[in-house]
């Protein structure tokens, strides 16, 4: 006979006790139904014997004598309330310890003890159904564990970072006041010197003027370093800037250089883009430098500033890039001295440089300092040069942050 069958007929001559235990034990989670204030097991099916380690010969045993290593427990109170008092109890995350397979196996699970009542009112039963979370609890303990520790790194490195920035701070004082002193010194002794002296040799002259060159080199090279080392702690926000105006400011700037190189300077129609407008200028000003810097002698320079706006395929190859952002690549083209293609890198790392500051004066930090600039702004900065043809800078800049 079929178990349709079998509930048809218990329904029929009306046996709750039929019904109970068919309802429980056919049941699709863990369901138990224990009896009288002594918590006796009455009914209970397979999933809940499996959480418990157990088999049917707990039937009709109290539940700490079913489940003895429950005893110091919060369950057997638990129970004794629900019966007690009438009110339901419901765990979305309780810990069990439970013995199963001869070891005490801890287990988590999500349950309900719901009383039951006679016609009187009187609860005489109380209805168990568990479900077992434990790989779910287990798993979100690890992420949990997880993303602490990765919370405790972020801490000490923001620590160390606070610490850095300090320090940072303190070179930041000293490259503005402590290291010029000296140069002003010793410029205002070489000066000194000079008046008291009077005429000097021919040799003479030149020693105190490469006295005063280094000086100036000194100092140049102190403002750049100060440049590149502010360049992370300034807090200007983003804003729409006109490139346009931008590239008129700086070669307002320039004017004097560039009407003494008779240089011929073309702009072509720049973008407005989110940018942090200070950098921006700073950005282009060392650009122009170095495009007019790095000329054959008496060769006027000839530079082109350019702009387009890149294609979503053309986004696409460039891995660094966010495919959801839109872009716009601006040349920087000089018809220069240029270099060889194989040193295109080394020109954006810090103190790096392809000729000697004898012919083409410079710290080596403007282009670091061009490359932090762009990276800041989520951007790209490459070169191509060819010897003797010049050379293009690409900046690739996000039209929006």
């Amino acid at each position: 006979m079929g178990n349709r069958e079998n509930i048809q007929e218990g329904a029929q001559q009306h046996d709750p006790d039929y019904i109970n235990r068919f309802l429980i034990e056919e049941a699709t989670v863990a369901t138990a139904l224990y009896v009288g204030p002594e918590v006796r097991i009455a009914y209970v099916n397979d999933i809940m014997l499996s959480y418990w380690g157990k088999d049917r010969s707990v039937v009709g045993k109290t539940i700490l004598e079913a489940l003895p290593e429950i005893h110091d427990q919060p369950f057997p109170a638990l129970l004794s309330q629900v019966y007690t008092t009438g009110v339901s109890y419901e765990s979305k995350e309780d810990m069990a310890n439970l013995m199963v397979d001869g070891a005490l196996k801890t287990g988590y699970y999500t349950f309900t003890y719901k009383p039951l009542r006679n016609k009187d009112g009187a609860v005489w039963a109380i209805h168990h159904m568990a479900l077992d979370i434990t790989d779910q609890v287990l798993t979100r303990k690890k992420i949990e564990e997880a993303v602490a520790e990765r919370t405790k790194e972020l801490l000490e490195s923001n620590l160390l970072l606070q610490q850095s920035n300090n320090e940072l701070n303190q070179l930041t004082y000293v490259a503005s006041h402590d290291l010029q002193e000296p140069l002003r010194k010793i410029r205002t002794f070489a000066s000194f010197l000079v008046d008291e002296l009077g005429q000097v040799s021919e040799k003479a002259q030149s020693y105190l003027d490469k006295i005063d060159g280094s000086i100036q080199r000194m100092q140049a090279l102190i403002s750049d370093v100060l440049a590149f080392s502010l360049l992370a702690n300034q807090t200007e926000q983003f804003k729409p800037v006109n490139l346009n105006q931008v590239a008129q400011d700086v070669l307002g700037n320039f004017k004097p250089l560039i009407k003494e190189k008779k240089a011929v300077i073309t702009v072509d129609e720049l973008p407005v883009i989110e940018a942090i407008p200070l950098e921006l200028k700073q950005l282009f000003a060392h650009l122009l430098s170095n495009a007019l810097k790095f000329t054959e002698e008496n060769t006027p320079p000839a530079i082109r500033i350019r702009s387009r706006k890149l294609s979503t395929e053309e986004v696409g190859k460039h891995d660094d890039l966010d495919k959801g952002r839109a872009y716009h690549e601006i040349q920087v083209g000089d018809r220069g001295i240029g270099f060889e293609q194989q040193y295109a890198d080394k020109i954006f790392v810090m103190f790096q440089r392809l000729h000697s500051p004898a012919v083409y004066e410079g710290t080596g930090i403007g282009l670091a300092l061009c490359k932090k600039i762009v990276l800041k702004h989520k951007g790209l900065i490459y070169a191509a040069s060819q010897p003797a043809v010049g050379t293009s800078i690409f900046l690739i800049l996000p039209e929006t942050q």
